[in-house]
């Protein structure tokens, strides 16, 4: 079988770089091109010699180990932590890549080096990427969703009304031009309406967009309770709307009033500690 040098050069080189900016893309490290590129030439260099080598099994593979560590030193300067984590990320990618490549060159009868085998060792690198960054994004996304969650209590009379409410920047809305309006599913106002015979505290709003106008349900609570950060605060001269459409992930959105850091200034006639 004959090997040519340039495509097992170029195909390690490939796989190399797209592993290893995969690990840091995925710890969140900021890394230079430059030194991707030294490293991934670097370890394609050490693929191409270590087969020549007539070595048992057991220390080719130790070889290969450590010389993965030297890789992810070569990349990037990384405190000792960083480097554990980055050295165990390229090993678990490398065994998924190497796999993936190992699939698609069993699919296309690709057994040996070659033009088309540098080609399509690239997809599976290039799609392993991809995937990842999807799934980074997804995780950031959702966390930072989460970040802006609270546990709520709405009031209004005797009812108390438990949900979860997500800090809404956009919303502006305020009724008699000083009550925040924090905006709800369907579901949450029907709990406020269940059992009630006078509907004297229904009412309409209006709520203007730059396309159009609508008129929704509202009611006004006697006070919102919010817990943020291991604290609850209570707040009075709140409306709550119900919604026209369904929210997503969460039952009510706030309005961003509502929430407030420690140096705020907060109307004392609004809101106040609960202890």
């Amino acid at each position: 079988m004959t090997v040519y040098i340039e495509y097992v050069l170029i195909g390690n080189f490939i796989i190399d770089f797209f592993l290893l900016k995969s690990v840091f893309m995925l710890t969140g490290g900021k890394v230079k091109v430059k030194r991707l590129v030294l490293a991934s030439i670097f370890a394609s260099a050490v693929a191409l010699v270590l087969p020549l080598l007539k070595l048992p099994s057991i220390l080719l593979t130790a070889i290969k180990l450590l010389f993965g560590a030297v890789i992810i030193l070569l990349s990037k300067k990384q405190t000792a932590k960083e480097f554990y984590v980055n050295l165990i990320l390229f090993y678990f990618l490398s065994f998924a890549l190497v796999g993936a490549i190992i699939s698609v060159y069993s699919i296309v009868g690709v057994y040996s080096y070659s033009e088309l085998s540098v080609g399509l060792c690239f997809v599976p690198a290039y799609m392993l990427l991809r995937f990842l960054r999807a799934v980074v994004l997804y995780i950031y996304r959702r966390r930072n969703i989460e970040s802006v969650k609270f546990e709520i209590e709405l009031i209004k009379g005797e009812k108390v009304v438990k949900a979860i409410g997500m800090l809404d920047t956009g919303n502006c809305l305020y009724d008699k031009g000083n009550k925040p309006v924090i905006v709800c599913e369907k579901s949450v106002m029907q709990k406020f309406l269940s059992g009630v015979k006078d509907f004297s505290i229904l009412k309409q709003i209006t709520v203007s967009t730059a396309n159009s106008k609508s008129e929704n349900f509202c009611i006004e609570l006697d006070g919102v309770k919010i817990s943020t950060k291991g604290e609850k605060n209570i707040y009075t001269n709140v409306t709550l709307m119900m919604a026209k459409i369904n929210l997503t992930g969460v039952e009510v959105l706030i309005h961003p009033e509502l929430i407030r850091s420690k140096n705020d200034n907060v109307d004392d006639r609004k809101t106040k500690k609960i202890s």
